[in-house]
């Protein structure tokens, strides 16, 4: 214990100034601007969808659209004019369901599997081959 204790107080006089205090870096007037990529992505405007056609060019990209807010089970969707994105992440306040709302997020795919269906509607709990379907990450309605 008493060699832990010698140790950390070495280091931290190595790494600090005669008072003990973190020692401050020298400056070079060459101060640049601190920027994240949250920062950078809160100025780039999103790109409008308001057709299928859209979407390939936009992927990875932020987008905004405006449609009808429909309840699934893996996440609510944005019904478009001819496409549809599901919000993996997010849900709709119960009373924004079934109405038109604008809509913004990072659109991407996700395959999924897709649940059997019987002749009779009837949904088992075995899957049939994978789709992939377009999604809007970090959902936020406008």
């Amino acid at each position: 214990m008493r060699f832990a204790t010698l140790l950390a107080g070495t280091l931290l006089a190595g790494c600090s100034g005669a008072s003990g205090t973190p020692a401050e870096p020298e400056p070079t007037g060459e101060e640049q601007p601190v920027t994240t990529p949250e920062a950078e992505a809160d100025d780039v405007p999103p790109i409008p969808l308001a057709a299928g056609a859209d979407l390939e060019g936009a992927l990875g990209k932020l987008v905004e659209v405006t449609g009808l807010v429909q309840r699934e089970k893996p996440g609510d969707s944005i019904k478009g004019a001819d496409f549809d994105l599901l919000c993996p992440d997010f849900r709709f306040a119960d009373e924004q369901v079934g109405q038109t709302l604008t809509v913004q997020g990072t659109l991407g795919e996700m395959t999924m599997p897709v649940a059997e269906v019987g002749p009779k509607g009837e949904i088992s709990q075995g899957t049939t081959t994978p789709t992939t379907r377009w999604i809007l990450t970090s959902c936020q309605a406008k």
